[in-house]
């Protein structure tokens, strides 16, 4: 059995459940676009008002381009945000069949951004934890080898 906490593969996306997944910076945009802040005909010019300046909010993408756009695109299961990319649910090629104990994303991840989950539970990486990664080939340790009927998928970021 896996050890240590684990988060729950949730049952329908929600915006909570979404925000819950993704990096803070990526949860302020895609908050900031879902609000409408800043956005639109109803914008406040933070530089009108005392005590700030026109560029008072850099966690916020800036829109260079003056389109009014938000910075950031959805496709598919990939949310791209200033240059970065999470993905959610990559599902690892690999036979699940009780025996074999390496698995490949579908991307090579940013180090350390990689949440695997095995049959909803998140698993730990680490040489003394459940699994190691290495560009994108994940190897379990023996306790963890995925058995015939389990599922695994991974989210994380790529540059």
């Amino acid at each position: 059995m896996p050890r240590g906490n684990r988060d729950a593969k949730p049952r329908s996306w929600t915006e909570q459940s979404i925000l819950g997944l993704v990096t803070p910076r990526i949860r302020t945009l895609i908050r900031r676009a879902l609000s409408g802040d800043g956005i639109g005909g109803d914008a406040i010019d933070h530089g009108t008002l005392p005590g700030l300046g026109d560029d008072d909010h850099t966690q916020y993408l800036r829109d260079t381009a003056g389109t009014g756009g938000t910075g950031i695109t959805v496709s598919g299961r990939i949310i791209t945000a200033d240059g970065t990319e999470q993905v959610f649910e990559d599902v690892p090629s690999g036979v699940i069949d009780s025996a074999n104990d390496t698995f490949v994303l579908s991307s090579t991840p940013i180090t350390g951004t990689v949440q695997l989950f095995k049959n909803g539970l998140r698993m730990r990486s680490g040489a003394s934890n459940d699994y190691t990664i290495s560009t994108a080939t994940i190897t379990f340790n023996a306790a963890q080898i995925p058995q015939t009927g389990d599922s695994l998928f991974a989210d994380y970021l790529i540059p």
